[in-house]
C-alpha cells in the first residue's frame, strides 16, 4: 500500500509491505528532498505502533494524509500476524 502525505507543494510517500522472504513488515518513506528511509519489523504490533507514531509526527508538521494507492500486481497479500 502506498500513502501520500501533502503539505503545501511537498508530498511525502510512505509504502507499506510485507517481505515474504524475511517475514518482516516493511515501511519505506520517500521524502520530498529525495532522501529515503526503510524500517523493518518482526511483528505487526511493532509495525502498527511505528506507523501510528509516524502519522502523529506528520500531523504535528501539518502534513495531511492524501491519497493512497494499492498495487494490483498481487504483492498486497498480508499474512496474519502470528504472535
Amino acid at each position: 500500500m502506498v500513502w501520500f502525505f501533502d503539505r503545501a507543494a511537498e508530498s511525502l510517500r510512505l509504502e507499506t509491505r510485507f517481505d515474504n522472504d524475511t517475514r518482516e513488515f516493511v515501511g519505506v518513506v520517500r521524502y520530498p528532498n529525495g532522501q529515503g528511509l526503510e524500517r523493518r519489523f518482526r511483528s505487526g504490533e511493532e509495525f502498527r505502533n511505528w506507523l501510528q507514531a509516524f502519522e502523529a509526527a506528520l500531523a504535528g508538521e501539518r502534513c495531511a494524509a492524501g491519497r493512497s494507492s494499492c498495487p494490483t500486481d498481487g504483492r498486497t497479500r498480508l499474512p496474519i500476524d502470528r504472535r
